[in-house]
């Protein structure tokens, strides 16, 4: 099966500043791979890959959107141009920006779900071969987004990263 395209971390060395091998410049080395959808703003859903990078000094995971340290997740500065919304599923930037702008006319995050589904998930090249994960888009999956979003864009102008629970 092939993917559209493949999501890696923003960084190939650990910054874990407490570890070894941040002061070494170590490359991470161990890699695993997962199955992941990306519900885009003009391609529509396609299957995609999710590169982990985890570094075997400090055990530090490293995403495409953040790191796990000790059950924690630290985003990396910035807006990412995917959201990662559950564990499997990432909505492109300009997507849920297009949602932000449709909530400010009084559109449910249900009603923009049904949208994208019926005007974009039929464009997906891959939309006929089987993939371990659904292609319809979720109101909680847009909620996420549009949560997510909000704290990284706070976050962002105060010049912190956002820090929460990996899990939950």
């Amino acid at each position: 099966l092939t993917a559209k395209h493949t999501l890696y971390p923003l960084v190939k060395m650990c910054i874990n500043p407490d570890c070894n091998a941040w002061h070494i410049n170590s490359l991470l080395k161990k890699e695993e791979q997962c199955h992941v959808v990306v519900f885009a703003h003009a391609q529509g859903t396609h299957s995609t890959w999710s590169i982990h990078l985890k570094c075997q000094a400090c055990h530090t995971n490293y995403h495409n959107n953040y790191n796990v340290k000790d059950r924690t997740r630290l985003y990396y500065g910035g807006i990412p141009s995917y959201l990662q919304v559950a564990e499997h599923q990432f909505i492109q930037l300009k997507l849920t920006m297009s949602w932000m702008d449709l909530m400010q006319i009084l559109v449910s995050a249900t009603n923009c779900a049904h949208v994208y589904d019926i005007a974009q998930s039929h464009q997906s090249p891959n939309h006929d071969v089987p993939w371990q994960f659904g292609s319809l888009l979720t109101m909680e999956e847009v909620w996420d987004s549009f949560t997510l979003l909000a704290l990284l864009d706070n976050h962002h102008q105060r010049k912190i990263c956002l820090q929460v629970p990996h899990r939950g």
